[in-house]
């Protein structure tokens, strides 16, 4: 098999991992509310892959990528996605 989808497969486990921890134990199923669809932990599983398959040519490294990447983007994403907001009040208060 290609180590590309190894490391995906690694990426993916540490992705579930991090999901486990970061919700109390729990996997939230993906739902559609007001049309739109909430990953909820498979994003964090799609994330841990995408992470994995960045990381370097080790398989280790790769399920740390994982954990790192389905807890630190989703922080990331709210931190920029703050930082933006403030951007819009400040240049409205000009």
């Amino acid at each position: 098999m290609n180590d590309l989808v190894w490391y995906a497969l690694a990426g993916a486990a540490g992705g579930f991992i991090s999901t486990i921890v970061r919700c109390d134990g729990c996997i939230v199923l993906p739902k559609i509310q007001e049309g739109r669809l909430y990953l909820n932990s498979l994003g964090g599983i799609v994330l841990g892959a995408a992470s994995g398959m960045l990381g370097d040519a080790n398989i280790q490294n790769a399920f740390m990528w994982g954990i790192g990447g389905g807890t630190i983007m989703p922080a990331l994403v709210a931190s920029v996605n703050h930082v933006s907001q403030n951007c819009k009040r400040t240049t409205e208060n000009r």
